[in-house]
């Protein structure tokens, strides 16, 4: 599989690595859409979510799944009214 690495996101055709800001409000929940740089073929699964740094609680969630972008969800995070970096890999297995 040939693939690059850019802006902190990897790029392998059908599987690609995200990473997101997402700003909590006083609930400690927010949002941020992500595009995604390369149209997938399908719309494509989103798997591994995690907080880029120690959170203590929250859930993350993935909705809005498009061939070209995602709605990244976050609630209930111990960090609010402040930002949270959360990183996630699409697949899109009709490449296979």
């Amino acid at each position: 599989m040939k693939g690059s690495i850019s802006r902190g996101a990897l790029y392998c055709g059908n599987k690609q690595a995200y990473r997101t800001i997402i700003t909590t409000d006083s609930s400690g929940n927010g949002s941020s859409t992500v595009s995604f740089r390369t149209k997938q073929r399908n719309a494509p699964y989103v798997t591994g979510l995690s907080f880029n740094e120690e959170v203590a609680t929250g859930v993350l969630s993935a909705s809005s799944i498009t061939q070209s972008s995602a709605k990244i969800f976050v609630k209930g995070c111990s960090v609010t009214s402040d930002t949270v970096s959360v990183a996630f890999e699409i697949f899109d297995d009709t490449y296979y």
